[in-house]
C-alpha cells in the first residue's frame, strides 16, 4: 500500500481573527509578521486549526472535510490536495 507523505503546518504559524476575517500569521515570539498573511475560507480554518501540531496528508483532510460538511469524498480530496499546494508554495507546511 502507498502511503502518502506526512505533513504538519510549522509552528510558527497560527490562525487570528481580524474583523470578520480568519487568517495565517507568521509570528516568533511576541512578534507577528503581517506581510506573511493568508486570508482562509472557513474549510481551511477548520482543517488548520483542528489538525494543530499532529501530522496530516491530503486523504487525512478530505475524511475531516466528508465528516464535517458532507461533501463526496473525491471532492474534499481535491479540495484538501488544493489547499495544501497552496501551504506548500507559501512554505507554510514542513
Amino acid at each position: 500500500m502507498l502511503s502518502l507523505p506526512q505533513m504538519k503546518i510549522k509552528v510558527e504559524y497560527e490562525i487570528r481573527k481580524i474583523g470578520e476575517e480568519e487568517v495565517l500569521v507568521s509570528h516568533k515570539g511576541n512578534s507577528t509578521n503581517l506581510s506573511r498573511l493568508m486570508v482562509l475560507n472557513p474549510s481551511a480554518a477548520f482543517l488548520i486549526r483542528e489538525t494543530g501540531d499532529r501530522s496530516f496528508d491530503a486523504k487525512k483532510w478530505g475524511e475531516m472535510l466528508v465528516e464535517r460538511y458532507g461533501v463526496e469524498s473525491s471532492r474534499a480530496e481535491s479540495d484538501a490536495e488544493q489547499l495544501i499546494a497552496k501551504l506548500k508554495r507559501e512554505k507554510v507546511i514542513e
